[in-house]
């Protein structure tokens, strides 16, 4: 069958088990996997752009996303997109300097995570995504196996198609209902709530996750990395002697 001339193939490189998790979930949906992506890239892309407004990778970011990306073994995945969206991802990048492929196995790797997983990898507290999806405040029967911050006159009065399609229309509802929910209810310091409400879902870091470790290996799974994460600039040079010289003040006391 040929195909249709208002679309356009790309062939991205994942990680290798990335793509075989991502191919198993798919296969077990029964998606049609080119066709739910495009339409979660036509809106993200947009979000994306709107998350990194002001900011572009260097050319020092985008190599060492690239050589870490080289670092892993990989599969090409091949996908058939609308051409309106092929065209939105390449302005995306070129006017952010991303990395396509970086950019396509962060997307896999949301997909393919839970929420309390993903809050473990960007230092969002577990117990933030608990409250913001509803956990009862007193142990007792719950639903499971649905998204739980659906009310329940949400569960019971949807067919199983509509709960569904609302899940794959928007899957990262529940992300972004969880950083609103921390920058504005989780109780916190006003410290760390004023860090939170500067978070947003893409740019957030899983190289240094909030009040994290440094994961440098985690690079090729992000879309902006600031130089002073990118080892051997400058900015990383002067990041790493003011932590030394902080850690000696601190050792002197």
């Amino acid at each position: 069958m040929p195909k249709p001339k208002d679309t356009t193939q790309i062939t991205v490189r994942l990680s290798a088990k990335l793509f075989e998790t991502f191919d198993e979930a798919i296969e077990r949906a029964f998606l049609r996997r080119d066709v739910w992506l495009a339409h979660i890239l036509k809106e993200e892309s947009r979000l994306i752009g709107e998350e990194l407004k002001g900011l572009r990778n260097s050319t020092a970011a985008r190599k060492f996303i690239e050589g870490q990306l080289n670092e892993r073994e990989r599969k090409a995945l091949t996908l058939t997109l609308p051409a309106d969206v092929v065209s939105a991802l390449k302005v995306l990048c070129d006017e952010h300097g991303l990395v396509r492929d970086a950019l396509f196995n962060r997307l896999v790797f949301m997909l393919c995570r839970s929420p309390l997983e993903w809050a473990e990898l960007t230092g969002v507290p577990g117990e933030a995504v608990l409250m913001a999806a509803g956990k009862p405040a007193e142990p007792g029967p719950q639903m499971i196996e649905f998204t739980p911050w659906l009310g329940y006159s949400d569960v019971v009065s949807s067919t199983p198609v509509a709960l569904a399609s609302q899940e794959l229309r928007d899957p990262f509802a529940l992300h972004r209902h969880v950083l609103h929910f921390l920058a504005d209810d989780f109780p916190m310091d006003e410290k760390d709530r004023s860090e939170w409400q500067q978070q947003s879902l893409w740019k957030m870091s899983l190289v240094r996750p909030f009040n994290g470790p440094l994961r440098t290996n985690l690079a090729f799974l992000e879309l902006y990395l600031p130089d002073e994460l990118v080892p051997g600039t400058e900015a990383w040079t002067k990041n790493q002697a003011d932590a030394e010289r902080l850690l000696r003040t601190l050792g002197g006391i």
